[in-house]
């Protein structure tokens, strides 16, 4: 038997020989006109967009600004006793802020209260949080510290007070230092307050503390997105033959330009390594087919399919591009064939993170 091969656009097929009761032939095959038109795709998330730079943990912080010192209109300060400055430009921690509240000469037991107008139900929240700048903390007397309480809405105490001394080192002068106070120290836990009170507690011989505060905040933690997904397919009536994924990632990193990449392979930039890793999937037919898990640089270069990293760095900010390539790989419309990248992790650290693939979709394609 006589065995040609005509050689198609993407698979070769066979034209056998015929000697049968009509005589000597050939038998000829036909197939229907294939159409490829080379595509690029974004990994969409149907919320996001192309926008991979999220926090996909389950997780999102949350935040209620209490004071800054007036750089920004949260909760309003007043005097209940003493002389304080809400609006001092003396000292700042607040960035691109000016301004911070001057405790200086707030002595002999002198107390301020900063209040919301509203209730707040602390259910969501962890912690009560602030910077302060010591000018002097005397050790003489019986009792100097600063004493935090939250009141409700008829200024009655809610739960119970606590010294800032706790959770500082009060030795250090003249730089600014963070305290962060568990409500649960505080006893209100799920509780509802509506101000929080600043005491400058002066008993015995000696000056009282000598301070500035600034960036006063409660901040928590509650459900956010999780496990988000960014999924490419074909269209439908086509089979998308996928050639490789482009991967962009762009922070706030500084790397020296000395024509190598000058990043570290721990993690993505300034994002350490993930917990849980980036999942890929292929689905064919149904099924996951293929998977694997990338938690840091280093493991998205051990890959065989990885090629062309570049990166880039202005001295402020640094850029990757890399590609995993992909050979033999269709995803088919008729079996709803994915290919799809999920965030399990905090990324939204980065600037920027998106994933485009290349490939050619086929139309009136064989089987």
């Amino acid at each position: 038997m006589l065995r040609a091969w005509l050689f198609g656009h993407k698979s070769s097929k066979p034209i056998d020989d015929y000697n049968g009761r009509y005589g000597v032939g050939l038998i000829n095959y036909t197939y229907p006109r294939e159409e490829e038109e080379v595509i690029n795709q974004p990994f969409l998330n149907d919320t996001f967009g192309l926008a991979m730079n999220q926090n996909g943990s389950g997780t999102i912080t949350i935040t209620e600004n209490i004071h800054d010192g007036t750089d920004n209109v949260y909760w309003t300060a007043s005097a209940i006793s003493g002389s304080w400055i809400f609006d001092s430009t003396d000292e700042n921690h607040t960035p691109a802020g000016a301004m911070s509240i001057d405790g200086t000469s707030a002595n002999n037991n002198h107390r301020c209260r900063i209040d919301k107008g509203s209730d707040l139900d602390l259910t969501p929240y962890l912690n009560l949080t602030g910077w302060i700048y010591i000018e002097n903390w005397s050790t003489g007397g019986s009792l100097k510290d600063i004493e935090l309480d939250f009141k409700d809405s008829l200024t009655l105490p809610v739960g119970n007070l606590v010294n800032v001394s706790g959770y500082i080192n009060t030795t250090l002068f003249g730089a600014w230092q963070q305290f962060t106070i568990p409500l649960a120290d505080m006893g209100v836990t799920n509780q509802t307050i509506r101000s929080l009170d600043i005491t400058n507690r002066d008993q015995g011989g000696g000056p009282a503390p000598n301070f500035y505060m600034d960036d006063i905040d409660i901040t928590g933690q509650a459900g956010g997105p999780s496990d988000l997904e960014y999924i490419i397919s074909p269209t439908v009536g086509a089979n998308y033959h996928l050639t490789r994924v482009k991967f962009v990632m762009r922070d706030g990193y500084s790397a020296t330009s000395s024509g190598q990449h000058a990043f570290s392979l721990d993690g993505f930039l300034n994002v350490s390594e993930l917990t849980n890793g980036i999942l890929a999937n292929i689905k064919r037919h149904g099924q996951i087919t293929g998977s694997a898990v990338v938690k840091n640089m280093s493991e998205w270069i051990g890959f065989p399919q990885f090629e062309n990293i570049e990166s880039g760095s202005d001295g402020t900010n640094t850029w990757i591009t890399f590609e995993i390539t992909f050979k033999g790989l269709v995803l088919e419309s008729q079996y709803n064939d994915t290919l799809s990248f999920i965030i399990r992790d905090d990324l939204s650290g980065l600037i920027q993170m998106q994933a485009i693939a290349e490939g050619y979709i086929v139309t009136n394609e064989a089987d």
